[in-house]
């Protein structure tokens, strides 16, 4: 009996492989963007995604939004957009999943960790996704295409508000029903709430924007009217996103857009010619970290050889650049992806501190019991919780910190960009009346990725 007990913990402890192959995988992925090696980065992501171009299928839904952002990035358009689709596919199938198939998915990793589990999309995800599809869209001036993904992620936002509240009721519905009092007194013991501080835990720090709107997403649907737009209708709901833009980030940038499509709604059809826009992905975004909190071994027994939770933890990566300048006038922030990101996080941290309390309280129950019968079944116990006590810290890497605009008057066929006191002489299409400049830095003192959709 010891011998095929052992035997299982042995397998069991197998899986806690994922997660450090999940960690190592990312950070390779991260290395290589913080160097700028941006080929190497997107050829990684789009092989960890399993893309399948015949089928259009991903494998893995994270690395497909990797591989899409990248692609694009590269200006590899066709496969971003074909990346995406399939992602787009895959988080339609995880939604009809339901909560009863996740609830048992998250009921068998009891005894693992949440890094077993598919990764669970965020909802700043499919905004990006579909933000992202529409600036390929916008690439290939494909202006029709671009107006349904941005159609699509301003109706996902609309949704973040009921989303919320629903997370919200589950996660009191789960305490309700499923934790006992053991684990309700380990969470909210005093000892409990010291501990997760001192570990830098702070649960409500951060508050997302008004709605839970991602400004660029909603920046991006105004420019859209705003440069292809044909009729007043169009032209005011560029003022209107706009607007609205401007409520949540203050900038005067964007002001300047905003007084430009009053204009064309005006009437003055001739405002937005021989203009520059400019687009900056600036930094790289916040991302998860594993943090250990050890729980003093009073509040759940004093029989256990270890006890303790593996809790994922922001860190935050940072912008590149105060700002970059486009014939001298600088770029304004009109979305901090980073406040996005930690406000969604903060909703879901108590759902995953409940879970992860649950799961070691469970492994310490069945150590006490096994030790109980023999020392070396519970020594091998201790060692099953210490190697699948492991955080999930997968996250779309990919994004930026903070997204930046500028709109300037076009002045010539060149115009000069200044990036981190250097200045790059941009060249362009002389057939073109206007132009959008994107820019991609996400470390300062690395090549940028500059790419020029002409208008």
């Amino acid at each position: 009996m010891r011998k095929q007990c052992l035997f299982a913990f042995g397998c069991l402890v197998l899986g806690g492989c994922a997660s450090i192959t999940q960690k190592q995988t990312l950070s390779s992925f991260n290395n290589a963007m913080e160097k700028g090696d941006y080929v190497t980065a997107s050829t990684m992501a789009v092989q960890h995604s399993g893309f399948n171009a015949k089928h259009g299928t991903v494998d893995d839904l994270l690395w497909g939004l990797q591989a899409g952002l990248t692609q694009a990035q590269l200006g590899q358009v066709d496969t971003s957009i074909a990346i995406l689709d399939a992602s787009e596919n895959m988080m339609k199938d995880e939604d009809l999943e339901g909560v009863l198939s996740r609830s048992t998915s998250i009921m068998g990793s009891t005894l693992t960790n949440d890094a077993q589990l598919s990764y669970k999309q965020s909802h700043y995800d499919g905004v990006m996704l579909n933000t992202t599809k529409a600036w390929a869209f916008l690439a290939q001036n494909d202006y029709a295409n671009a107006r349904v993904e941005l159609n699509r992620a301003e109706e996902r936002q609309r949704r973040a508000v009921h989303y919320f509240e629903k997370q919200i009721s589950n996660q009191q519905q789960a305490q309700s029903d499923e934790i006992n009092a053991q684990i309700d007194q380990t969470l909210t013991a005093k000892e409990t709430q010291i501990a997760l501080q001192r570990a830098g835990f702070q649960m409500g720090k951060w508050e997302p924007y008004q709605g839970y709107v991602n400004p660029f997403t909603t920046y991006t649907f105004g420019l859209n009217y705003l440069i292809h737009g044909k009729s007043r209708s169009d032209y005011q709901r560029a003022i209107e996103a706009f607007e609205r833009v401007d409520s949540l980030s203050p900038s005067p940038m964007v002001k300047k857009d905003l007084e430009l499509a009053r204009q064309l709604a005006a009437g003055n059809t001739n405002a937005r010619n021989n203009k520059i826009w400019l687009v900056f992905e600036n930094g790289q975004s916040s991302i998860k970290e594993e943090k250990r909190v050890d729980i003093p071994l009073f509040l759940v027994t004093n029989k256990a050889n270890y006890t303790g939770m593996a809790l994922p933890r922001l860190k935050a990566r940072g912008a590149a650049y105060p700002e970059i300048r486009v014939n001298g006038e600088s770029s304004t922030i009109v979305a901090d992806m980073d406040r996005i990101i930690a406000a969604e996080f903060d909703k879901e941290f108590p759902t995953i501190l409940s879970r992860e309390i649950s799961r070691m309280l469970v492994k310490l129950t069945a150590e006490v019991a096994l030790n109980e019968q023999d020392e070396l079944l519970g020594l091998a116990a201790s060692l099953y919780s210490i190697a699948t006590t492991s955080a999930d810290v997968r996250s779309f890497s990919a994004l930026p910190s903070q997204y930046h605009t500028a709109q300037v008057d076009k002045v010539g066929n060149s115009f000069t960009l200044e990036i981190g006191g250097q200045s790059h002489i941009i060249e362009l299409d002389e057939s073109a009346n206007s132009h959008i400049v994107h820019v991609k830095a996400p470390v300062a003192n690395v090549e940028p990725i500059i790419n020029i959709i002409n208008l």
